[in-house]
C-alpha cells in the first residue's frame, strides 16, 4: 500500500489544489533512524516568504513545503554562517503543523546569479584560496555550477552540511542537494573538469550529509550523470552509493511519456525505487504538466506514475515560478 493516502485533485488555472485524508502520524523508516511524514508538499521559489499569500495558499493543502535556500546566504564568510531564514521559516512551519524540507541550492539557471559564497569564487577576496579554483562556472543555462569535482570546493560544502546538521538534525523534514546535471557542455567544461571527478564529488557529498543528519531523510535530486563510458553513465555508481548511505533520489522533471528523462533519469531510478533503503521523491513543475500538447497529463496521472513507477513518498507540486 502506497505511503501517500489518495488524493483527490483539481486544477483552477494554471494551479494545482489539492485536498487530502487526514495525514499519517510520524514514522520511522524502515531500517533507519530516519522520522518521515510522507506525502504531497508545495515546492515554494527560493525567493518567497512563506508567510506570505503565494506561499501560504500553496502550502495550506499540503504536509508541508520544499523551499530552495542558497549556499551564499547560509554562510556569509568562511566558516561564518547564518541560519536565521531557515529557523524562521521552520518556526512557522511548526506554528502551522507543517513540515520544512531544505533544498540546499549551489547551482543557478540564469542572469549569472551566484550561488556560492564571496570568498570561493572572488579572488580579490582575503579568504579566496588558489585550490577552489574559481569555485564555479558559467552553465549553457546562463547561470553557474559548482566544481563539485575540486575537492576544496566539496570540503567547504560538506563543512556547510555539518553546521546545518548540528542545528537542524531530526527538526527538518528531509534535506536534499539540487539536481545533478552539470549544464556544461563543450567550451564551457573547464580544463580542470572531468566526469570521473564530478562523480566522485556528488557522491562524497551525499555521503557526508547523510552523516550530518543521521535522524532525517537526505535526498539527492537526480536528472542524469555524466558518461563513464561510450554506453554507460555514472548514474550506477550514484545510485548504489546513494543505497549504501540510506540516501533516497528525487526526480527534477517528472513526466511519464517524456523520453529524455526516462532514458537519462528513469530508467536508472526505477530498480533502485524496488530496492530503496530511503524515501525517494518527485518533483512536479508545472511545465511538466506540457499543456495544451499531445502530452499532456493531468496531475492524477503525474501522481500514479510517481508514486507507482518511481516509488516516490513525497511528491513536491512546484507553481510557475518554482
Amino acid at each position: 500500500m502506497s505511503m501517500i493516502r489518495n488524493p483527490i485533485y483539481f486544477i483552477s488555472g494554471f494551479f494545482i489544489f489539492l485536498l487530502h485524508s487526514p495525514l499519517l502520524a510520524a514514522q520511522i523508516y524502515p531500517g533507519t533512524n530516519m522520522l518521515f511524514n510522507p506525502g504531497h508538499y508545495a515546492a515554494i521559489h527560493k525567493d518567497a516568504a512563506l508567510a506570505s499569500r503565494y506561499a501560504q495558499d500553496r502550502i495550506r493543502p499540503m504536509v508541508g513545503v520544499n523551499k530552495p535556500y542558497t549556499w551564499k546566504y547560509l554562510e556569509k564568510a568562511k566558516g561564518i554562517y547564518d541560519f536565521s531564514q531557515i529557523e524562521r521559516d521552520l518556526a512557522l512551519m511548526n506554528g502551522q503543523g507543517k513540515k520544512l524540507i531544505i533544498q540546499l541550492l549551489d547551482k543557478t539557471f540564469a542572469n549569472r546569479e551566484v550561488a556560492l559564497p564571496d570568498y570561493l569564487v572572488n579572488p580579490n577576496n582575503p579568504q579566496y584560496s588558489a585550490e577552489y579554483k574559481g569555485g564555479h562556472t558559467l552553465n549553457f543555462q546562463g547561470g553557474y555550477t559548482a566544481k563539485k569535482w575540486v575537492p576544496a570546493v566539496n570540503q567547504r560544502l560538506q563543512a556547510l552540511c555539518a553546521q546545518l546538521g548540528a542545528r537542524f538534525n531530526g527538526k527538518v523534514e528531509a534535506v536534499q542537494f539540487t539536481e545533478t546535471a552539470t549544464s556544461l557542455r563543450g567550451t564551457l567544461q573547464p580544463p580542470d573538469y572531468s566526469n570521473a571527478a564530478y562523480a566522485a564529488g556528488i557522491i562524497s557529498n551525499i555521503r557526508a550529509l547523510r552523516n550530518s543528519f543521521p535522524n532525517t531523510v537526505v535526498q539527492q535530486m537526480v536528472n542524469g550523470m555524466p558518461a563513464k563510458t561510450n554506453n554507460t553513465s555514472y548514474m550506477a555508481d550514484l545510485i548504489a552509493a546513494a543505497q549504501a548511505a540510506k540516501v533516497g533520489l528525487s526526480t527534477v522533471d517528472t513526466h511519464p511519456y517524456d523520453t529524455r528523462w526516462w532514458e537519462t533519469t528513469y530508467k536508472h531510478f526505477l530498480p533502485h525505487s524496488t530496492n530503496r533503503r530511503a524515501p525517494e521523491g518527485a518533483l512536479i513543475a508545472k511545465a511538466n504538466f506540457q499543456l495544451g500538447t499531445s502530452n499532456a497529463v493531468t496531475p492524477a496521472e503525474m501522481a500514479q506514475f510517481s508514486i507507482n513507477k518511481l516509488g516516490a513518498s513525497y511528491i513536491f507540486w512546484g507553481t510557475a515560478n518554482s
